[in-house]
């Protein structure tokens, strides 16, 4: 897991993967902001949203990478090699990531609509 941590490209995925869930989560509230069908709390609540469902993806994706390596060694009870390790937590981490990110920002974002509604 630490050397994960040590890749840049989780970062950078991590991020990119956030930046593209801010953009679903305010493009629609400055488009429909006038006709106000898409209300300012509700921003904070695709955050949230957004930030369990990347970070289940992502967990899903790296147990599956387990499961398969564990089912073409036939390797049920031993753990698997730290190469093996190393690619799923490269898989799980920008999940991680995007998620904290995104939770951070649906707290940041909710402020505002505590303080003003």
């Amino acid at each position: 897991m630490k050397k994960a941590f040590k890749t840049w490209y989780v970062y950078v995925i991590g991020v990119v993967v956030f930046i593209l869930d801010a953009c679903g989560a305010i493009i629609p509230y400055v488009i429909m902001h006038d006709q106000s069908k898409y209300s300012f709390q509700q921003v904070s609540y695709v955050f949230f949203f957004s930030a369990v469902v990347i970070f289940g993806l992502c967990f899903i994706a790296q147990d599956l990478y387990r499961a398969s390596i564990r089912h073409k060694t036939k390797n049920w009870a031993d753990k698997l090699p730290e190469q093996n390790l190393m690619v799923a937590w490269r898989i799980f981490l920008p999940g991680i990531l995007a998620g904290i990110l995104c939770a951070i920002a649906g707290i940041f974002h909710s402020f505002p609509a505590v303080i003003f509604y």
